[in-house]
């Protein structure tokens, strides 16, 4: 090897030991300087909101208004005229949610409120109500579409800033850091039987009709339908809670004709269930099911609901109330024996604000011609608020076999 040759091999060692130093600091200290940013980008963000989710969609509120107007006017035009107006804004929403819509974020969301719900339940089975309501006061979640969030309602007491850095933290620890949370204030509502009975007789029966069942009960008729080869009605589980095969159903209160008994349902006071939902077989001849829905057009069929839809409960108690669907996959959360702490979640609701008030529970609920599903529960007293209901295809699904009566 010549002395040329040597002098190359060291200066190029040297150039080497002189550039690794410089680009092994560049390797590692690069990640080191982003780390706090890189960790900021993969973790959530955190809303916390005092208004409606419905005030952050553009247009909403002042459809909302127009839909009041529409209820109180009789003149034909100025029914008609409004009626366009609020046709306008519900494809400019429509747009917008369109756009605006991640369904990756939707997606993570979804898994995410299972594994919350779950984890509640967990709490209150090991822990207590109390306890479980101290670190977890969730009164609900779905999802915030203005936002594209998971959203958690927190129980109106103890709902503040102050108090959601708290909450956000033991919620992380179940649900992990990568998804955005909008914190909401959740409202009080309550399943809504009731106890008064001024209907009248219906022969057939239709859906959205007031009975009564043995315990004095009222609530709605739901719809037509046949399940183990038996004809009768779908209405609210909660309705019925308890009652087998001997429990009378009569319509249209407890001193009236007998019309049917309880066959199947599903309602499971404190625990988490998927379906507030029950099927009721007619035994009465003359008093048999009608494949109509009170004040509504022949439902024809069964459709999903949407965010943005428009939805109508025929309400026993409320009649016709209209507005449209805000959320898809709401998990509701139920203090049922009242004592300030959640205890039972129904989960896979509906939201949609349209008005309701007690007896109304088993309403159908019905966009156009098409069947969406039952009512459950929601503020009462006809008060402003959100109103849950259940999907069709979910007590298709839940009761396996059942056939609607179109």
């Amino acid at each position: 090897m010549t002395t040329k040759t040597i002098k190359a091999i060291l200066f190029a060692s040297l150039m080497v030991a002189m550039i690794l130093p410089f680009s092994m600091m560049d390797v590692s200290a690069g990640p080191t300087e982003n780390a706090d940013e890189q960790t900021k980008e993969k973790a959530g963000k955190t809303i916390i909101r005092h208004n409606s989710r419905e005030s952050e969609i553009p247009g909403w509120e002042v459809r909302d208004e127009l839909l009041k107007k529409l209820d109180k006017t009789e003149d034909k035009l100025e029914r008609a005229n409004t009626q366009k107006q609020i046709d306008a804004l519900t494809a400019q929403i429509q747009k917008w949610l369109d756009a605006r819509m991640d369904e990756s974020k939707k997606k993570l969301a979804d898994e995410k409120s299972e594994i919350l719900v779950n984890a509640h339940m967990n709490l209150v089975r090991t822990l207590g109500q109390k306890a479980a309501h101290e670190q977890l006061p969730v009164g609900g979640i779905g999802y915030d579409y203005a936002n594209n969030a998971l959203e958690i309602a927190i129980h109106p007491d103890v709902f503040s800033d102050e108090n959601i850095p708290k909450y956000e933290k033991n919620i992380r620890k179940i649900i992990g850091d990568e998804v955005d949370i909008t914190f909401v204030k959740a409202q009080l509502v309550q399943l809504q039987s009731c106890t008064d009975r001024n209907t009248t007789p219906c022969e057939p029966i239709e859906g959205g009709v007031l009975f009564d069942v043995d315990d004095g009960l009222p609530c709605t008729v739901g719809f037509k339908a046949t399940y183990n080869s038996k004809t009768g009605f779908v209405t609210a589980g909660h309705c019925v809670n308890g009652g087998g095969s001997s429990t009378e159903i009569e319509q249209p209160t407890a001193s009236t004709t007998d019309i049917a008994n309880v066959v199947s349902e599903t309602y499971t006071p404190f625990t988490t269930m998927s379906c507030d939902c029950a099927f009721i077989e007619e035994t009465h001849a003359s008093r048999s099911m009608s494949d109509r829905v009170f004040g509504m057009p022949d439902p024809a069929t069964t459709a999903n609901p949407f965010v943005n839809m428009q939805v109508t409960m025929s309400g026993g108690k409320s009649g016709l109330r209209t507005n449209f669907v805000s959320n898809t996959s709401y998990q509701l959360a139920l203090d049922l024996d009242s004592n300030g702490s959640y205890d039972t979640w129904i989960t896979n609701t509906v939201v949609a604000p349209y008005l309701s008030q007690s007896g109304d529970s088993g309403s159908p609920v019905m966009s156009g011609n098409s069947l969406i599903g039952i009512h459950i529960s929601g503020v009462d007293s006809l008060q402003a608020g959100d109103r849950y209901f259940t999907k069709a295809s979910t007590i298709t699904s839940t009761f396996s076999g059942l056939t609607w009566g179109f």
